[in-house]
């Protein structure tokens, strides 16, 4: 692995790690349908959280991968669409109590995975909408 030399890519995973992501994610999904017959009801929460933990760590590495070009401007469209991700969830996680209070719902609970989960897909559309429409 060459080391990264620009100052605008440090800190980032290099560029295959977006290819490694969507193998990850595809795992994931394998993995829960093939896991779904086998698995036994007691073990159903725990391969669950597993499975979904594994499409985060997939969605984790597209975010933070970086361009083949990184440049200033795309540090700044990166850091904009993590404000806006960051924004979203805060607001997600006001408005979805409020949401199952309306609907009546008894849980008030957001789980933390899938807080992570929206905040990362919004995250990697943001910035793909915002690099295709700056460039």
């Amino acid at each position: 692995m060459k080391p990264v030399t620009s100052k605008y890519g440090r800190g980032l995973f290099p560029t295959y790690f977006k290819i490694v992501g969507l193998i990850v994610i595809v795992l994931g999904f394998v993995a829960m349908f093939v896991l779904k017959p086998i698995v036994t009801p007691e073990q159903k929460p725990l391969a669950k959280t597993i499975t979904i933990n594994i499409v985060i760590l997939g969605l984790f590495f597209i975010a933070w991968s970086r361009d083949k070009i990184e440049d200033e401007m795309s540090v700044h469209l990166r850091f904009h669409a993590m404000a806006l991700s960051f924004i979203f969830g805060v607001m997600f996680s006001f408005a979805d109590p409020i949401i199952n209070l309306i609907t009546g719902s008894d849980d008030f609970d957001l789980p933390g995975q899938q807080l992570v989960m929206t905040m990362l897909l919004f995250f990697i559309f943001t910035y793909a909408i915002k690099k295709r429409s700056n460039r």
